[in-house]
């Protein structure tokens, strides 16, 4: 009998908790245990849903800098009674605990998931310090993109031989098959009976674009006054100069919403999604972008991140200039006033995000990474 490969996950500061969740269940259990440290509040959802389902959670308290030191060693003790081979981490702090952790081990199979492109290269160079040491402690990278890939490659370049391009994977089902009786308790929680409703799933950062977007927003409601802006995830560094610009709007014309458990099923509240990064390397990744399309919801977009690599103008979106909310408003124009256009739109996308972003073809890749 196969001996199985000890695996301990090592998560902070999370934005979503169901890819892992994904994971945890789809990883093969004849070849692999699964555990996982969480070190934050973040984690607090994915934590009660893993310990129900059987897997070995365990939790730290890291709450700044100086924590780090202690978690280091707690996470080592974790490791070793684990018996843990290999240890994958995800996002920033938990890569220097995690990754910092399994070096002091000897542990062989050391795995990163980069989730940022060249954020610290432009706006916080101790940042790229800290990236640097992240891929020296690390045996594995994984871009999520080939942004990050190249970032990587480009801008980090003693790290090379250690990349290898993952794209996220998404059991895409999720975010189409939601019941009538959720959308309609979602669209009577958020009070979104009027239309067009234009939704947008960004946190508060200038970069994301929003400005623009609410500007066209502003626009649009001189022609259609019962239209209703939603911001999902509407927290962040910028909140205050972006709630300045939405006082401009009618309050009753916008929805801000900083956490909603249900996300699959206020997608499909929105008529349309706008998603406008205000340069190509912004997104990292861009989950929102797939997300939508699975949905079934079409999008105006810039190209940032994913999108770079497989959305096209008129094809299975509509594809708009950077920082222009002139071209926003006329994008969601074109959705509102051309329902054939929309609809196929609709198709051709969520034939597109099936055939690249299929769930499968992340943890074949996953598989691989851990055996080899």
């Amino acid at each position: 009998m196969m001996q199985k490969i000890n695996i301990t996950y090592v998560l902070c500061k999370i934005g979503g908790y169901q890819q892992y969740c994904w994971v945890a269940d789809a990883l093969d259990k004849e070849r692999f245990n699964l555990s996982f440290i969480f070190l934050d509040a973040t984690t607090n959802t994915l934590k009660e849903i893993l310990t129900s389902k059987g897997f070995t959670c365990y939790q730290l308290d890291v709450k700044s800098k100086k924590d780090i030191p202690k978690a280091i060693y707690q996470t080592i003790q974790i490791l070793k009674k684990e018996k843990t081979a290999v240890v994958h981490t995800h996002l920033v702090e938990a890569s220097l605990i995690g990754l910092m952790a399994a070096k002091f081990l000897g542990i062989k199979k050391r795995i990163y998931t980069r989730h940022h492109a060249d954020f610290h290269h432009l706006h916080y160079k101790k940042g790229v310090y800290i990236d640097n040491f992240i891929n020296y402690l690390s045996t594995d990278i994984i871009a999520i993109s080939k942004n990050v890939q190249q970032v990587i490659k480009t801008k980090e370049k003693f790290h090379q031989n250690k990349i290898l391009l993952i794209y996220h994977g998404f059991d895409l089902t999720v975010f189409n098959q939601i019941s009538s009786e959720d959308i309609a308790l979602m669209q009577s929680k958020y009070n979104l009976h009027s239309s067009p409703v234009i939704g947008m799933v960004s946190r508060y950062e200038t970069g994301k674009g929003i400005v623009y977007a609410i500007k066209a927003f502003e626009y649009l409601l001189k022609e259609y006054p019962n239209a209703i802006l939603v911001i999902a995830n509407a927290f962040g560094s910028d909140a205050e100069i972006i709630k300045q610009q939405l006082q401009k709007l009618p309050t009753s014309s916008y929805r801000e919403i900083e956490y909603e458990h249900k996300i699959n099923a206020l997608y499909k509240c929105f008529d349309m999604l706008v998603h406008v990064p205000i340069n190509p390397t912004y997104e990292a990744f861009g989950q929102v972008y797939i997300e939508a399309m699975a949905a079934g919801i079409p999008c105006v977009c810039t190209l940032s991140g994913i999108a770079v690599e497989y959305i096209e103008n008129g094809k299975n979106a509509i594809v708009v200039d950077y920082e222009n909310a002139e071209e926003i408003y006329e994008g969601m124009k074109i959705y509102i006033n051309n329902s054939i256009f929309k609809q196929t739109i609709i198709s051709t996308a969520k034939n597109d995000v099936q055939a690249i972003f299929g769930f499968d073809k992340m943890m074949s890749a996953l598989n691989n990474l851990y055996l080899s």
